[in-house]
């Protein structure tokens, strides 16, 4: 990193202090995803970079404009604001392990690109037992979801990439239960996926919109799976919200904490009223889970 100007005065400080805020998190924070963050280097060596790295505009000079702003800038919310992305597990460890604790427990919005599964640079595994792992010698070596992100309450999958991969529709419906086997104490779940080989009479949130085929039998529950990282969270049963939308062969499918949606959307948020079907089902919606779970037990 180069060194700070040094000044003796700036004039940027003389604003009022709710406006130099202001400016901070529209420096420090971006609606698009940060992919594959290179680590922080702790030595004058050169580090490996993903070819999958990409970064949005944020406005991180700011930070070296004046020595000063460097040690008001709070640094926290270009870690706490943004969303990070991973294509590997290996990449989102290295990373993690490059930063002090103080900046990785910030980390709170994670998001695991699948589209390695199966390929000779990611073994299909890989993510599973990065998302299961808990301690044990393997950790220290390979990483933990819940070690590297201590703070994580927003955890994204990415299966956009899967109706193309050469990998049985079996295998990655287990791929994907495994996945949300061992994942709890989150506030909000996400799941995008390319909806091919899907039909739209199919509910929003069938794993054959994410895995690219039908013929398989789904024994579990994929809402189930996912109000199970957030109950931890949750006071009642029915505090779970389920959102989903379709849209371009795309599907996106989600269970949030009401919790997190006061805090973040909407502090008045009330609980929804269940959007009855008509047909096919609708390409945007979202209930209750307590009415997703009647609603399912209606149609056996």
């Amino acid at each position: 990193m180069e060194e700070i100007n040094p000044q003796k005065a700036c004039g940027f400080l003389r604003l009022p202090g709710e406006i130099r805020n202001l400016i901070y998190a529209l420096a420090l924070t971006s609606s698009h995803t940060i992919t594959d963050a290179s680590p922080l280097p702790k030595d004058s060596g050169t580090h490996e970079v993903s070819v999958h790295h990409s970064l949005p505009p944020l406005s991180t000079p700011l930070l070296r404009s004046c020595r000063l702003i460097a040690q008001e800038a709070p640094l926290r919310l270009l870690y706490a604001s943004n969303t990070f992305r991973f294509t590997s597990p290996t990449n989102a460890h290295k990373f993690a392990a490059s930063l002090p604790p103080e900046l990785s427990s910030r980390i709170q919005d994670v998001e695991l690109d699948m589209r390695n599964t199966g390929s000779r640079e990611e073994q299909y595994p890989a993510w599973t037992w990065y998302t299961s792992w808990q301690r044990g010698f393997w950790v220290e070596q390979f990483g933990s979801l819940s070690l590297d992100f201590p703070g994580l309450k927003v955890l994204r999958l990415n299966f956009n990439a899967w109706p193309r991969i050469p990998v049985a529709g079996r295998h990655l419906w287990d791929i994907l239960r495994r996945l949300l086997m061992n994942v709890d104490g989150l506030e909000r779940i996400i799941l995008t996926g390319a909806s091919e080989g899907s039909s739209p009479e199919k509910e929003p949130w069938s794993p054959a919109h994410f895995i690219g085929v039908e013929d398989v039998a789904f024994a579990d529950d994929l809402v189930d799976k996912m109000w199970q990282t957030v109950q931890k969270v949750q006071r009642h049963a029915d505090d779970g919200i389920i959102r989903w939308s379709r849209s371009n062969s795309k599907v996106y499918l989600e269970v949030s904490s009401t919790m997190y949606l006061r805090r973040t959307i909407e502090t008045r948020f009330n609980r929804p009223v269940y959007l009855e079907r008509s047909g096919d089902w609708p390409e945007s919606g979202y209930c209750s889970f307590t009415d997703y779970r009647n609603q399912k037990e209606a149609s056996l």
